[in-house]
């Protein structure tokens, strides 16, 4: 993983047919303005908890912990199935953890902190079964290895001491505290079913990395997905840069194998400009859109792709913008929206605010079906050889029924009041921290802290 600063790295190994409408075309991307609906949530304001307020003092903190407390630190897991993610074992919610897949044999996590740090101790909470007896602790306990990078960056083994705490915990602590660039705690051939609640890295960094309490961001092994819908945009959003307008609709064109000059409609072209906000960084000169277009019998699918203008060129984005794969509404048909806004850089990264909502509809014959879902999230783009986004859901819950004055609903929209929300802080570093995921207040306090699942996300 590379970083335009200087960074710690602490890797921990443990893995209907649609029914479609005629689209309102008032709201076309061919606007300027890329709109936001009323309805939108509003964009994410930075927690307090997280705000960038740094002591000037260069004594170091002590037993601090390092995840939730130092700026732009990163999380990776090695494997992730859906249902239990890296994003679990930072949570602090002993309702969840993280479980590798079964074909990982050598899973990992990945701690990334923004500057070196001596580590006094890392913790593993396992979890024990629910009914039955306790698995034993010892060997997973063994399986553990500490590296450390020795000349060349190879990994090279590093004595720790072992123990088990009171409270069942893991625990591994370097024998001498050190200045380590980077660490890594592999728990190669730990016993199968292997689930950890938690995860904390305890030690020492400077006062000018500390913030109040917050999550981590996280994120799954690998480059970043190219996260279309369908796989025909993999290989041209892998093929930039490319040269100009002409070479990168050239190259979308061929992928479908169509005669553009005999198309109804340019399967290629670009979209008005929009103004982004903030500064961007040197390496980038442009920020663009362009609308791409499949053709089909009933209705063509539109898809908004991001792209830049680098010093080589033009570098389409991992991440689709919007598309109309859920776009249109029958009687007992799907319903869906995406809409984007709110162009901005911030400390190095481009930023969007997108909202998206999807209900498969009364007649869908899919069984069983996905629930409904929406959502408001920031884009996170950054580019390092190649234009970077991930989403960060920041709203969600299902959508609102629109009903008519017979109470018959007749559409949906944006959620009224969401199942959890929280609040994003984009570092200095271009990293985002999170606050808990929270529900709404209560009129007899504060909303509760709840996991931040998504059930139903995977068709947004």
């Amino acid at each position: 993983m590379t970083r335009q600063h200087a960074s710690w790295l602490l890797v921990l190994v443990l893995s209907l047919a649609a029914c479609t409408r005629g689209r309102d075309r008032s709201r076309s991307s061919d606007d300027d303005s890329v709109r936001s609906t009323a309805t939108s949530a509003p964009s994410s304001p930075r927690s307090p908890a997280a705000s960038d307020v740094r002591s000037a003092s260069a004594t170091p903190a002590r037993s601090i912990d390092l995840l939730h407390r130092t700026a732009s630190v990163v999380v990776t897991s090695s494997h992730a199935d859906g249902n239990s993610t890296g994003a679990y074992l930072v949570d602090q919610l002993p309702e969840t953890s993280w479980q590798p897949n079964p074909p990982d044999r050598t899973p990992w996590v990945e701690v990334d902190l923004p500057a070196p740090a001596s580590i006094e101790r890392i913790e593993l909470t396992p979890v024990q079964p629910s009914t039955g007896s306790a698995r034993p602790l010892e060997p997973m306990l063994e399986a553990a290895r500490l590296l450390v990078p020795g000349p060349g960056a190879r990994w090279e083994p590093h004595p720790v001491r072992r123990s088990i705490s009171d409270s069942s915990q893991l625990l591994f602590e370097p024998d001498a505290p050190a200045n380590f660039s980077r660490l890594r705690l592999t728990l190669t051939g730990a016993p199968r079913g292997l689930r950890v609640a938690e995860l904390r890295v305890m030690g020492a960094i400077g006062h000018d990395e500390l913030l109040g309490p917050a999550l981590p961001e996280t994120q799954v092994q690998g480059n970043a997905r190219v996260d279309y819908s369908g796989d025909l945009f993999a290989s041209w959003v892998l093929g930039a840069p490319y040269a100009g307008e002409d070479a990168l609709c050239q190259a979308f064109i061929r992928l479908l194998a169509l005669d553009a000059a005999n198309s109804p409609q340019p399967p290629c072209r670009a979209l008005p400009g929009i103004t982004v906000a903030g500064a961007a960084p040197p390496e980038l000169r442009s920020v663009q859109r362009y609308l791409l277009t499949i053709p089909d019998q009933v209705s063509p699918m539109e898809t908004t792709a991001l792209v830049v203008r680098a010093e080589r060129g033009l570098y389409p984005a991992n991440v689709a913008l919007t598309d109309s794969r859920n776009d249109g509404m029958c009687p007992g048909g799907p319903e869906g929206d995406m809409q984007v806004s709110n162009f901005r850089f911030e400390h190095g990264v481009l930023l969007i605010d997108r909202t998206r909502y999807f209900a498969p509809g009364t007649l869908q014959q899919e069984t069983p079906q996905p629930p409904p879902a929406a959502a408001a999230s920031i884009l996170r783009c950054r580019f390092e050889g190649r234009l970077s986004c991930r989403e960060f859901i920041t709203h969600f819950g299902p959508p609102t029924a629109i009903l008519d004055e017979n109470g018959v609903p007749y559409g949906m929209k944006l959620p009224t009041t969401w199942d959890w929300t929280r609040t994003v802080e984009i570092t200095r570093r271009g990293s985002v921290r999170l606050t808990p995921c929270r529900t709404a207040d209560r009129k007899d306090g504060r909303g509760t802290i709840v996991p931040c699942a998504t059930p139903g996300a995977e068709v947004l």
